[in-house]
Parts: C-alpha cells; structure tokens; sequence
C-alpha cells in the first residue's frame, strides 16, 4: 500500500480519525483494577473511481482499536495506492453518525462519538465561516468600509 498527497484516477481514498483517548471502566467492587479499554479509532473508505467529483458517501467504514493503518491495508491491498483526505475535505460530523446507526457501543464509546460529532459540527461550523463568510463577517466589513472610507466633500 502506497499513500499519495494528491488524488489521482484509480486510487483509492481514506480519511481517519481518533474518536477516544485510552478509557478505563471502573467496576463498584474496591478490590478490581477496571477495564482498560485503548483508543479508539474511525476509518473511512471509497474505493477507486475515476471521475474529479466531490466525494459521495464512503464504500467502508470500522471503528479500531488503535490507528486504522493495517485495517486499511487489508481493504486497499499491497498493490493499493491511497489518498489520505485533508482536514478541509472530511465531513466527520456525518460520517462519524454512521456506526451508531449501525451498530452498538460500550456507553461509553457511544458517549465519546457523540462528543466527536459536536466538536466535528463546531469546526466545520468554523471552517464555512471562514470560507463562505457569515453575518458577523459581513457586519465587519461593513464597519471597516464605513470607517476607513475617506469624508464626503463638499
């Protein structure tokens, strides 16, 4: 398996994300230790097409213990080329919906994904201001055009 930086006909493409840090359950009983579950991990893949379109909804989805890599090799093959989306190109806060339509946690991985949505809703938020603009955006520039615009003469 080959990563690439840019896509490229045929290839394939993935986007990753950790959904939890290192989580411990402790049990009422004073004399046990808990259960150490590890970080969990999001995967995400299309398979090769192509067509230059936005990306449509993911071929394959899981969720790991630890980083996704060999599950992605697995999928992709050893002959496999991979893009690995940007942060700008991921709609983590639908794709990450998926597995708790499909499928059932520990409630406190449940918990943790939906905490990811709202931080994923809360920087893709961001990210449309930033590149669309909004009304605060806009109320600024309008202050600016009025405050830096030179005193009509008379």
């Amino acid at each position: 398996m080959r990563f690439t930086d840019e896509w490229a006909p045929g290839c394939w493409s993935a986007a990753v994300l950790q959904v939890s840090e290192q989580h411990i359950v402790w049990s009422d009983s004073e004399e046990s230790e808990g259960t150490r579950y590890p970080a969990q991990w999001m995967f995400v893949l299309w398979r090769p097409f192509d067509e230059t379109r936005p990306f449509r909804r993911p071929d394959a989805w899981g969720l790991t213990i630890g980083h996704p890599r060999e599950e992605v090799a697995r999928t992709v093959g050893e002959s496999g080329t991979v893009y690995v989306l940007q942060d700008s190109e991921c709609l983590w806060s639908s794709w990450l919906t998926i597995p708790l339509v499909c499928d059932r946690f520990e409630p406190w991985l449940t918990t943790s994904i939906q905490a990811a949505i709202q931080a994923q809703q809360t920087t893709e938020r961001h990210r449309y201001a930033r590149w669309y603009g909004n009304e605060r955006t806009e109320f600024d520039q309008f202050l600016r055009r009025v405050t830096l615009s030179p005193p009509p003469t008379s």
